[in-house]
């Protein structure tokens, strides 16, 4: 059986000019990668692996960036 293991890695970028939307003015876009890994049975090599991102804007998408952050028990891996 294989065995699956995901990381999340934050990030923050400056933004080069101020985002004016909503009301709101970001100067940075914040962020997580969430990257997700199969590794092989008898073998600590991963094989396969897939990244996405979670980056809500705020004002403009209900979660925050600190919900991305915790576990979906919804989600499971077989």
């Amino acid at each position: 059986m294989n065995s699956y293991r995901w990381e999340l890695f934050r990030y923050s970028l400056p933004l080069k000019e101020p985002l004016r939307m909503l009301g709101q003015v970001l100067n940075e876009r914040v962020g997580l990668i969430l990257r997700l890994s199969e590794i092989s049975r008898g073998s600590s090599a991963v094989e396969i692996f897939g990244e996405g991102e979670i980056t809500p804007l705020p004002g403009l998408h209900p979660e925050s960036l600190s919900q991305g952050r915790k576990p979906n028990p919804r989600i499971s891996f077989r």
